[in-house]
């Protein structure tokens, strides 16, 4: 992430960080008082929160860090007053980061158009911590990428995204729920779908599928060859409807693999009415979990910052990491979308209009003349044939044009016309 970089704490970027948290954006403050977040004497709860939020940032790569290292500012409070504060079991956490995931989707989606899909993402990922003996609620948990089992906690997450941005949250009911293949089961499915949610998953081989109407169930191998295929050069092979063992009906993609064009990988959808290409490019938006993980791990403390033993801290730890990534993602959000620049972005799209066909021809016609008389200047075209060089290019234009005519009439053909404009 390029927004991410170990920087002095009186950086540009900290003062971006700061008004991402004040009163005009995410309102942190109030957002802490509606999380049971309180003290009675001593530093306030906000100077507390932000010494947290932005410890990663300042060089240091754990808390404690920036009580030792001598060019590092020290906060306000001791050590120990930070370790009561995320120790705390009347600070609800979780509660915390569901609030800032919800106001910054606010913030996000006033930025896409009307009808913009929005998609949950559901992975975990394991946070080891292979030196622990008597750190709280720790156990030998499967790390599925490099196929061990190690100390740590298994990390569950939910994330919010729109395509562009990622959110981690809690919960949030959207419209398409993103899982990987552990993820996947019927009954999940089923209740996803009571909520009103639809789901796309990858599904591991041996699951079995019947035909709509019939109840035999086949493996996937054998209902792939029973389709008709692609164009051999998509990675799209095919896709059908079939239902699932509780008579639930879905829609199965099988796409190539990029790794063995003689394997396939099927991706499954709850809602039949969605195109294959549409399902596919949705489910592609599942990869910025994983980004989000990677990010979390490598520069926000995910899974480094903590030396807790306590199962309250590390869990409050886990979530300012996540909060962290959250401020990070508005940032970057509004550094890159023009619309996120309010009456300036308007004006622009005022200014700029599209242009009629007619005023395209004349445009054409002005950019051939003027490079003729350009050619003529430098001396390019040989004295006396100017003229002919003029109707040479008349000529050109009104090949063009008459092409152009051509198509257009065998478009708008009856028999050419698509039944969804007819209707």
């Amino acid at each position: 992430m390029n927004n991410i970089q170990q920087i002095s704490s009186n950086s540009k970027t900290f003062l971006s960080f700061t008004s991402v948290l004040s009163k005009e954006c995410l309102n942190i403050s109030k957002l802490l008082r509606q999380s049971g977040f309180s003290k009675h004497s001593g530093v306030d709860i906000l100077t507390m929160f932000m010494v947290f939020v932005k410890s990663i940032f300042c060089g240091a790569y754990s808390l404690h860090d920036r009580y030792s290292l001598k060019d590092v500012e020290t906060p306000d409070c001791s050590y120990y007053a930070l370790m009561r504060f995320i120790s705390n079991s009347k600070h609800n956490w979780s509660l915390l980061l569901l609030l800032v995931a919800k106001t910054a989707i606010s913030i996000i989606s006033s930025l896409n158009n009307k009808g913009h899909i929005y998609t949950l993402c559901v992975d975990d990922t394991v946070i080891e911590r292979p030196r622990g003996k008597k750190i709280e609620g720790l156990s030998r948990t499967f790390n599925h990428v490099i196929g061990k089992t190690v100390k740590g906690y298994a990390n569950l997450l939910i994330t919010w995204t729109d395509g562009i941005t990622n959110i981690p949250v809690a919960s949030e009911l959207m419209e398409y729920v993103l899982m990987d293949t552990w993820f996947y089961s019927d009954s999940l499915v089923a209740s996803l779908k009571e909520l009103s949610l639809d789901s796309i998953c990858m599904i591991k081989k041996n699951l079995k599928f019947a035909f709509v109407g019939e109840t035999e169930r086949h493996n996937l191998k054998y209902i792939l060859s029973t389709l008709r295929q692609r164009n051999h050069t998509s990675d799209i092979i095919s896709s059908v409807v079939v239902q699932t063992e509780s008579g639930q009906k879905v829609k199965l993609i099988f796409i190539r693999n990029r790794n063995n064009r003689r394997e396939f990988i099927t991706l499954l959808c709850s809602n039949i009415q969605l195109t294959a290409e549409k399902i596919v490019e949705l489910y592609s938006r599942r990869w910025s979990i994983e980004c989000c993980f990677k990010a979390a791990k490598q520069y926000l403390g995910l899974n480094s910052e903590c030396f807790a033993r306590d199962y309250d801290s590390i869990c409050a730890l886990n979530r300012i990491s996540y909060i962290r990534f959250t401020v990070l993602e508005i940032i970057r959000r509004h550094e890159d979308d023009p619309r996120s620049h309010g009456q300036l972005f308007r004006d622009s799209c005022t200014a700029i209009r599209t242009i009629s066909f007619i005023e395209a021809l004349e445009t054409l016609s002005v950019c051939f003349s003027s490079l003729i008389d350009a050619l003529d200047k430098a001396g390019y075209i040989v004295k006396g044939k100017l003229q002919a060089a003029y109707k040479l290019a008349e000529e050109i234009i009104e090949k063009w044009y008459d092409s152009i005519s051509e198509f257009l009439k065998n478009l708008l053909k009856p028999s050419n016309i698509p039944e969804f404009l007819n209707s």
